[in-house]
């Protein structure tokens, strides 16, 4: 077993910090050297993630269709679902806020995937 730290704490448009909380996680044994949790805070992605639900990040595995996302925007981490559109670019959007981005458009190193999802 490995645990791993979680992070976050709500910021506005849908934001989340990368504000250490203070607790830890398991972490599913595919989950990378720099794993961490994030804590939702709020169901940016619909019902279907409550607020919450702590997700676990892997930065050193990029997303892919039908998976979540965590993108680095600005002074912090945005949730996304991933999709691909009909000219074959990776797509990343949330439900609240209405947001879409081309996770294509965003350097790798600011993009992870989410391997794992606890609900509390």
């Amino acid at each position: 077993m490995r645990l791993v730290p979680i992070f976050g704490a709500p910021l506005g448009d849908g934001l989340i910090a990368r504000t250490p909380t203070g607790e830890t996680v398991e972490a599913p044994r595919i989950a990378g050297p720099n794993a961490y949790g994030l804590r939702v805070c709020r169901p940016t992605l619909g019902p279907g993630l409550p607020g919450r639900a702590t997700v676990i990040v892997d930065p050193d595995r990029f997303p892919s269709s039908g998976g979540l996302a965590v993108v680095r925007e600005g002074a912090g981490l945005r949730l996304l679902m991933v999709t691909f559109g009909r000219d074959g670019r990776m797509i990343g959007y949330s439900e609240h806020p209405n947001r879409e981005m081309t996770i294509d458009d965003i350097d790798p190193a600011d993009v992870a995937t989410v391997i794992g999802a606890i609900f509390e």
